[in-house]
């Protein structure tokens, strides 16, 4: 009787912990879109790991949740003397869709955006969202302290309207692309 007892309780115990994840083990990351209201679009900015010259990457994003973009445009700002510009690039044009870059004020801090499409941007909504455009710079200071931030000045819907003000959120600094913390 005392042996079945005991066999039934490492029964239990064996079918309990198949049941249960590891305690210890870290929560699966959830997409960085989840992260947008519904109904609204956001920019993200999404730092890379540190490059061995010492150079970082940000990677702008446009993100969506629940509503179709066909146009945008807007700015990343930065401290002037903070940051210097080594490159920025945007993604190749393909399917009908046209980006636009104009880093000539970067010295000034700013890095003007741009994009449309006839029809509608794909995968805003999932994921990491859609790449804007990507800048390398050489940071003077610490990354938090550039005053790094991007807004949208326009975001034009599949029909043509423009979204309102209050569902066109902007970024007000960098999330690091692994665990999405922003430095502010």
């Amino acid at each position: 009787m005392k042996a079945r007892h005991l066999m039934s309780i490492a029964a239990t115990v064996v079918a309990a912990s198949a049941c249960h994840d590891d305690p210890m083990a870290p929560a699966p990351k959830p997409a960085i879109s989840a992260t947008v209201p519904r109904g609204a679009v956001q920019l993200a900015i999404l730092q890379q790991p540190v490059n061995t010259d010492g150079s970082v990457t940000f990677v702008v994003r446009v993100l969506t949740n629940d509503v179709v973009v066909s146009s945008f445009q807007g700015n990343v700002t930065f401290e002037p003397g903070t940051l210097d510009l080594v490159s920025a690039k945007t993604p190749d044009s393909k399917d009908g869709e046209a980006y636009f870059l104009n880093a000539a004020d970067a010295a000034q801090g700013r890095i003007r955006f741009a994009a449309f499409t006839p029809r509608a941007f794909n995968g805003t909504d999932i994921d990491a969202g859609l790449e804007a455009f990507r800048f390398t710079v050489k940071p003077h200071v610490a990354i938090e302290l550039s005053r790094l931030a991007g807004t949208f000045t326009a975001v034009g819907r599949e029909t043509g309207v423009r979204m309102a003000a209050d569902l066109v959120l902007g970024s007000s600094g960098a999330s690091d692309a692994l665990s999405y913390l922003v430095a502010r």
